[in-house]
């Protein structure tokens, strides 16, 4: 009986020196990690915003124009549809050399049914009647891209000669943004490091790396936009309306972290 009590007790001294020297494994390892990250610490850094703009004379007008037509069946709709388009679309390639891979786009192209309801009956008895089929109406959308600025309102004065529905725009661009883009983004990285020189100055610190860079909300043009419903019937001998492009602003901000010393 007393070799017995004797191993349990011995047992359980091994059990509490096991935990004990792995309790000060632990501690040791992370009093070093500890040490580590302290001696690893991150650079001090400062932060600053920029932002620049640029203004550019549109070169490209971009708008859309549609037709719209009835029919009883949808043959009739869609014939009669498909020729007007047709007829607009060959004038505007024939009269202002347009393609159809480089200014010509078709956004929409449906056809369908028109529905007619029964009178509104308020009584008790009212008869249970469904929508029947009226008719059909075609509708087509096209995008046009207008590089002679010049034609653009006499393009659009000409569609409803043509029968166009509706004319939508025109957007005053440029075809070629990434220009634009990057200058007004040069512009904000040069108001950061004229603010993060300042700064570094005051605090009377030295700059060292760039940490990280970013640019935020991108470039955005401000277009000068017009909008204007031309329905089909419209006098023969149209007036094309001015169109002042004025100027796309582009804008930039930009974001650098440096580190200081």
């Amino acid at each position: 009986m007393f070799n017995m009590f004797e191993n349990k007790k011995l047992a359980q001294g091994l059990v509490i020196a096991t935990v004990v020297c792995l309790c000060l494994f632990f501690l040791a390892g992370a009093k070093k990690g500890l040490d580590t990250n302290y001696k690893n610490e991150m650079p001090a850094t400062i932060t600053v915003s920029g932002t620049g703009e640029f203004f550019a004379v549109p070169d490209t007008a971009t708008f859309s124009f549609s037709v719209e037509r009835d029919g009883k069946t949808q043959k009739e709709a869609s014939d009669s549809g498909a020729t007007v388009i047709n007829t607009i679309i060959d004038a505007l390639k024939k009269d202002y050399g347009m393609s159809d891979t480089k200014d010509l786009k078709t956004t929409n192209l449906s056809i369908s049914p028109k529905y007619e309801y029964a009178a509104p009956c308020y009584g008790y008895k009212c008869p249970v009647s469904n929508p029947k089929i009226s008719g059909y109406t075609f509708s087509q959308s096209v995008t046009v891209k207008v590089k002679d600025l010049d034609k653009a309102g006499e393009i659009t004065a000409k569609l409803a000669e043509w029968g166009a529905s509706n004319v939508y725009g025109p957007d005053f661009t440029l075809a070629d943004e990434d220009e634009a883009n990057g200058k007004a983004r040069q512009d904000a990285i040069v108001d950061a490091k004229v603010k993060a020189a300042t700064l570094a100055k005051q605090l009377g610190v030295r700059l060292g790396d760039i940490q990280s860079f970013s640019e935020n909300g991108g470039a955005y043009p401000m277009m000068y936009r017009t909008e204007s419903t031309m329905k089909a019937g419209m006098a023969m001998d149209s007036v094309a309306p001015q169109m002042p492009t004025g100027e796309n602003k582009y804008s930039s901000n930009v974001t650098i972290v440096y580190e200081i010393r």
